[in-house]
């Protein structure tokens, strides 16, 4: 195209001499010769200077005295530019002026031969503001009219506004051919090859209103003029979208969604509500256009003349279609009339509404599976909260493929009570996949929107152990009546599981106390008062008066023992905070309780309790020997030396191994002296090997060296069960004895042997580690035959890891 850069080419206003539209590409001066009384123009496109340079005289070519900036992003195409000259009509011509950039930009101009400056727009054009899937930006276009004339018409053009898929321009102005200015205007957007093949439906007139739908099919989610659309689709025929735009409002359009599950085999239009407006109009005739096809429809009568009357509209086979949109053309205009066409209502209908269909049978269809239960799922789904009750009467008997649809229906309406009792039902269904979608809903859908508290309080207790979870943490402290209520209904692993529950709700943050309070005091919760206690047991510091006046009564004289080893958990949380009475009843129930199961109880609880410790000492003589290990155990976390004198005799006389076995422990626990560790070695004879090894153990804990004999034995001893001498290896490399070094070597090897027996391997892998643990110089040497790759994976791993442990001796 460079040869014709400096051509100059004369289009005249007015004139018939150039045809409507014609166009060249061009970078020189373009100049149009005056007509009509019109002054001429001439344009002169600088891409260099990003400017459009013009000027308006007499008689073409005119001085190049004004001038417009290019408003372009990046780099302008010179081989894609090009003027058109637009025949508007009347004897009028406009020069539109078009410099494509990149990036989807474009800079365009319109320049005409009247008014005291010849251009009249000159805009960045182009999709190129916003973000991805809603860019929009300015845009022009030509509209024949005609006669071969056109439209200059300019607007805002959208990635998210247009017919279903079919693009149109928002806030829609033309160039009057007259004035040479812009106006408001209204005209159908839609090409005329498409407007040639749409199919030609005659509404039929109904002699009675449209029925109500099962749902609601259509949701009207945009209009190009008037007022939000959705009176168009609100079931209610007495109210009406206007199209509120110039003339009869030839164009505007609304656009619907719908589900494309769902053929629609009907529509039927009310136009005029039955208190219609003075100044309203009927169509007579639109187009529905959806993304694949257009139908042109006829309405055979002015119905603004009857105020009420539904018309159906049939089509030639179901239409399937996510998108729907409704395009007015004419209309009936009476004389003298500034129409404003409306429509009261559009309804659509699928094959399942039918004479005597309820949400109900349509329910039922769920589970019959194939496209007819896709149709009801998405049928209730528009149905909204409608659905809820149909559903749920058909949800227990359906299968999981009809429950996973009944989760989609709901999914359809508000996250109330309604829809979150369906929600709550699935989560405790039997199926994964139903169960999965449930918690979807709930956890991340409806989340605290969700109406759960409403919901669980219909169920009399919680038919799985995941609804007190989603109960509480979605409902809070809403949520603790209902749970208290489920502690009354339910018993064994359910009440733990509800009560865990009901802690996590009474423990969160912005619970009030005297929330709380007032659930001790309530006397229908007295049968799980004690339940609520231990739930609230973090918090009752905050509420000591009501939770010990709740104590005292379940403790009054004559308490059976498991209120009296329950209650034990919130006498230890107020002992724990501080209350000295509370504490000294947890020592006196260690001390003297009849029932050994409670003072057991109370010795797991001492740990907190340094009151306690006394009685604790005292409990290590207990009667029961379970007492006894429980203090044991206890003794072994606090490190209590005081109690070392009576746990040695323990461990010397017990006749229970457990207790011997809690007893090496305690002392294994206690800062390392000579009479303990001489106690402990006096001890590796005992029968039982549980204490034999427990007591190297605790030999190994004091790194008490001078046993290194004793536990060497125990490690020699070939009769030894292997548990017990794994612990002598380990408890030698943590006595870091360097005369055992030969010894634990020599098992290390034994243990790659092929022939090795299970037990070799075992002693062999604990004295690599004790290896490992003294980590002498030459440590890589004694282990090298054991990192070759015939060796056993476990040896070789043991050897890999002890070369590069920590040494532990120093």
């Amino acid at each position: 195209m460079l040869p014709r850069m400096n051509r100059k080419l004369a289009f005249a206003l007015g004139a018939a001499l150039v045809c409507v539209g014609s166009t060249a590409r061009a970078q020189a001066d373009v100049s149009l010769a005056p007509s009509g009384g019109l002054a001429a123009i001439t344009v002169k496109i600088d891409l260099a200077q990003k400017k459009l340079r013009f000027g308006k005289c007499a008689s073409a070519p005119c001085a190049l005295t004004d001038e417009e900036p290019i408003k372009l992003e990046g780099t302008a195409d010179a081989s894609k530019v090009t003027t058109t000259n637009v025949d508007l009509g009347g004897g009028r011509h406009a020069l539109w002026v078009h410099v494509p950039g990149d990036g989807g930009s474009a800079f365009d101009a319109v320049l005409v031969g009247g008014g005291a400056r010849p251009i009249v727009y000159a805009e960045e054009t182009g999709k190129i503001h916003g973000q991805p899937g809603s860019l929009s930006g300015s845009a022009l276009e030509l509209v024949p009219r005609a006669g071969g004339a056109s439209f200059v018409a300019r607007g805002i053009a959208s990635e998210d506004y247009g017919m279903c898929g079919r693009p149109a321009l928002a806030n829609l102005e033309v160039l009057a051919p007259q004035t040479l200015d812009w106006h408001r205007a209204s005209f159908v957007q839609l090409s005329a090859d498409d407007i040639a093949s749409a199919t030609a439906i005659t509404a039929t007139a109904r002699q009675v209103p449209a029925e109500k739908p099962l749902a609601s099919l259509l949701a009207p989610r945009l209009a190009s003029s008037g007022a939000h659309p959705a009176a168009i689709a609100d079931l209610d025929p007495s109210t009406a979208w206007s199209e509120d735009a110039a003339g009869a409002g030839r164009g505007q359009f609304v656009v619907f969604s719908a589900p494309s599950e769902v053929p629609l085999v009907r529509l039927a239009i009310t136009i005029a509500p039955q208190t219609p407006s003075p100044s309203g109009a009927a169509p007579k005739t639109f187009y529905l256009a959806t993304n694949d096809k257009l139908f042109s429809v006829t309405v055979p009568e002015d119905a603004w003349q009857h105020p009420g009357r539904a018309y159906d509209i049939t089509f030639p086979e179901p239409l399937q279609t996510s998108c729907l949109a409704l395009v007015l053309d004419d209309a009936y205009v009476r004389a003298g009339q500034k129409p404003d066409v409306s429509i009261a209502e559009l309804t659509a209908y699928s094959a399942l509404d039918v004479p005597d269909a309820s949400l109900d049978t349509v329910a039922a269809d769920l589970g019959v599976g194939g496209r007819r239960a896709e149709i009801a799922a998405a049928i209730l789904k528009r149905a909204g909260n409608a659905a809820l009750a149909p559903v749920a009467r058909a949800w227990p008997k359906l299968d999981t493929f009809g429950k996973e649809n009944a989760l989609d229906a709901a999914e359809g309406a508000s996250c109330g009570k309604d829809a979150t009792r369906i929600f709550l039902s699935g989560l405790c269904d039997a199926d994964m996949h139903v169960a999965r979608k449930a918690e979807g809903a709930l956890g991340h859908r409806c989340l605290r929107t969700s109406g759960i508290v409403e919901a669980a309080a219909s169920f009399p207790k919680p038919t799985c152990s995941r609804m007190p979870e989603y109960v509480a943490l979605l409902g809070r402290q809403n949520a603790l009546p209902t749970l208290a209520g489920w502690l009354a209904a339910t018993d064994g692993d359910m009440r733990a599981t509800v009560r865990h529950d009901f802690a996590t709700a009474a423990n969160a943050d912005g619970v009030p106390a005297q929330l709380l309070a007032s659930m001790i005091r309530d006397p229908k919760y007295a049968a799980v008062r004690l339940a609520l206690l231990r739930a609230m047991a973090p918090r009752l510091a905050e509420i000591r008066a009501d939770a010990i006046a709740a104590l005292d009564a379940l403790l009054a004289p004559g308490a059976d023992m498991p209120t009296r080893y329950l209650a034990l958990e919130p006498l230890a949380a107020l002992a724990k905070s501080g209350d000295s009475p509370s504490a000294a009843r947890v020592a006196a129930m260690l001390a003297r309780d009849p029932d050994w199961p409670v003072r057991r109880r109370a010795a797991e609880l001492a740990r907190d309790l340094p009151a306690v410790q006394s009685e604790l000492v005292s409990a290590i003589a207990d009667p029961s020997p379970r007492v006894r290990e429980t203090a044991l155990d206890t003794l072994a976390a606090l490190r209590v030396s005081p109690a070392a004198v009576g746990v040695e005799k323990l461990l010397g006389s017990d006749p229970w191994t457990f207790v011997r076995v809690a007893a090496a422990k305690a002392l294994g626990a206690m800062p390392a002296a000579r009479d303990l560790d001489k106690s402990l070695s006096d001890a590796l004879e005992d029968k039982a090997p549980q204490v034999r090894g427990a007591i190297l153990d605790a030999l190994a804990a004091h790194h008490a060296r001078e046993y290194a004999s004793a536990v060497r034995a125990r490690l020699d001893d070939a009769q030894e069960l292997p548990s017990v001498r794994t612990s002598a290896a380990h408890a030698l490399g943590a006595m870091c004895d360097p005369a055992q070094l030969e010894r634990l070597t020599e098992l290390a090897r034994a243990a790659a042997d092929p022939t090795a027996d299970a037990e070799d391997i075992a002693v062999g892998i604990a004295a690599v580690g004790a290896l490992g643990d003294m980590h002498p110089a030459d440590l890589a040497s004694r282990l090298a035959s054991l990192r070759d790759k015939s060796v056993r994976m476990t040896l070789r791993g043991a050897a890999e890891h002890a070369l590069v442990a920590p040494a532990k001796c120093r």
